[in-house]
């Protein structure tokens, strides 16, 4: 019996810090002997300046203070105090990512904060199937999306993993800002929690080297979110707010649940669009409105139709910001399919399931914002039975099976991604962005690396007319998946980067090269007046 594709762990579950690192220590607690030197006389120094700040002080109040009843208005003052010293940083050798690239020497790889661009916040459009940006003079610059997930802010630490660089692994939001563009990625993903948003909460320091990071603002959420979006506007980067989870442990099959209602949900969407519906934040695109409601109907006005639910969303997107996108995902309803003169029946990808979009389309307070954003995964997420020929359901893996031939897989990529959502680029005009795929790949274990295959097909796809790119999941290392090869069920861990964020995983690295080859993969644009 098929069962409803299982998600990675690793993005309902906080990841364990040790784990992640493969050390007894938290990530900020392993700094270098010379490190806890510096940090050392940085007390002591301070301390003793504050000890003669203080002394200065209060030699100057009792030598030249008079009693209060001799003392005029003209001759009254204010203590002096010692001018606040400018914020300082220091250039650190630790962190890069090592796949070729060198710092330069002049390099400040840690700025004091990302300078204002003097961009300003374009119009974002979907059409014609492709995604355009659109200033101020009316010109139009298509533009596709070679994109990534970068995780972590949905979780119970509230910050993107990979920021607590030291001698052992992680990397700072500068490195991975230039690893990213000097690989043509133009897009981050960025995965959020709702009650976060709420509560601003602020992310773990534990989870960030601060000093190697000194342009990000740890202060809230909302800062850290804020800090996230310059640097990586810094090169051309644009950023996906997604609405991932609806707390650090509720991920939600619908846009509310236990812990969050659907007005919360709604406030939500005011925070980010009050907070960054401005210039600042150019390279801000959209909002993904729900991250996979495989527990949603769609257009039959049940209590879970995400048809109004997700034009509800959007419609409060856009009074707050008519400039920003709608990024929209499907369910994840049961169907029969025929593939390859094999029948069998399965559940969509969740977020995947968009079969009923088309003749029920959204509808907006303004044209040319709906970008259909569905999830397409290969079988280290779950091994869907019509990704291999023949074999026996035992439990969640498939036994006994054979692997398709490269020319019968292709078919069968093209044809079940196209009966969950790709039929949409014939029948409404908008872009279709898959909001994630990927899964396993230089890990495959399959004889003839069909995890691989699959991954390699939907590459391919995003080519096609009607696509606009799509966000590979993930940059992160710890990423989780439980399905290799179809036949066992485990758990392993692999993304774009290896588990010291440093090092690159080169093989999946080089098949996402394939996305270069899409029409219009360029930084986006800091459009000035």
């Amino acid at each position: 019996m098929e069962t409803p594709t299982y998600k990675y762990q690793d993005n309902v579950l906080s990841p364990n810090t040790e784990a992640v690192l493969n050390t007894d220590e938290s990530p900020m607690l392993a700094p270098s002997s010379s490190s806890r030197r510096r940090k050392v006389m940085f007390v002591i120094t301070f301390g003793l300046v504050i000890v003669a700040a203080v002394a200065v002080a209060l030699t100057w109040h009792f030598t030249t203070t008079k009693p209060k009843e001799q003392t005029t208005a003209l001759e009254t003052t204010t203590i002096p105090t010692m001018a606040t010293p400018a914020p300082t940083r220091e250039r650190y050798l630790i962190g890069r990512i090592q796949d070729g690239s060198t710092w330069a020497q002049d390099e400040d790889n840690n700025p004091l904060n990302y300078a204002t661009q003097n961009c300003y916040l374009p119009q974002y459009q979907s059409k014609q199937g492709q995604i355009f940006v659109i200033g101020k003079d009316n010109v139009e610059k298509p533009i596709s999306i070679k994109g990534i997930n970068w995780f972590g802010m949905e979780t119970s630490k509230n910050i993107p993993f990979g920021l607590w660089t030291n001698q052992q692994n992680g990397t700072t939001l500068y490195e991975i800002s230039a690893f990213l563009s000097r690989n043509k990625f133009n897009s981050v993903r960025l995965p959020l929690n709702v009650k976060s948003l709420l509560n601003n909460t602020p992310p773990s320091f534990d989870m960030v080297h601060q000093q190697a990071n000194a342009a990000l603002d740890l202060t809230s959420y909302i800062t850290a979110i804020g800090g996230i979006v310059k640097g990586l506007g810094s090169r051309g980067i644009s950023v996906l707010l997604d609405l991932h989870n609806l707390n650090s442990t509720e991920k939600g099959d619908a846009w509310f649940g236990a812990s969050i209602s659907a007005d919360e949900f709604l406030q939500s969407v005011d925070i980010l669009t009050h907070n960054f519906c401005n210039d600042t934040y150019w390279n801000i695109i959209g909002l993904d409105m729900k991250n996979e409601p495989y527990g949603t109907t769609w257009g039959d006005n049940g209590p879970k139709d995400f048809q109004t639910g997700a034009e509800t969303i959007a419609n409060r997107m856009l009074a707050g910001c008519s400039n920003w996108l709608a990024f929209v995902e499907g369910n994840a309803a049961k169907h029969n399919i025929t593939v390859a003169d094999q029948t069998s029946y399965f559940f969509d990808w969740w977020g995947g399931g968009l079969r009923e979009a088309g003749n029920k389309p959204l509808k907006l307070s303004k044209a040319n914002k709906v970008v259909y954003s569905p999830h397409y995964y290969s079988p280290s997420v779950y091994p869907q039975s019509y990704l291999v020929k023949g074999g026996k359901r035992d439990g969640d893996v498939i036994t006994g099976y054979t692997e398709y031939d490269d020319a019968t897989l292709s078919k069968i990529i093209a044809q079940s991604s196209d009966e969950m959502f790709g039929y949409l680029r014939k029948v409404q005009d908008g872009a279709l962005v898959l909001g994630e795929f990927g899964g396993l790949f230089t890990l495959d274990a399959h004889e003839n690396k069909t995890t691989q295959r699959v991954t390699q097909n939907v590459i391919a796809m995003l080519k096609e007319p009607g696509y606009a790119g799509g966000y590979m999941w993930s940059l992160n290392p710890e990423s989780g998946y439980e399905y290799n090869p179809s036949s066992v069920m485990g758990y392993w861990t692999e993304g774009l980067l290896e588990k010291d964020w440093v090092h690159v995983n080169t093989q999946y690295l080089n098949a996402l090269k394939a996305m270069d080859q899409m029409a219009h993969v360029v930084p986006f644009p800091c459009l000035k007046t």
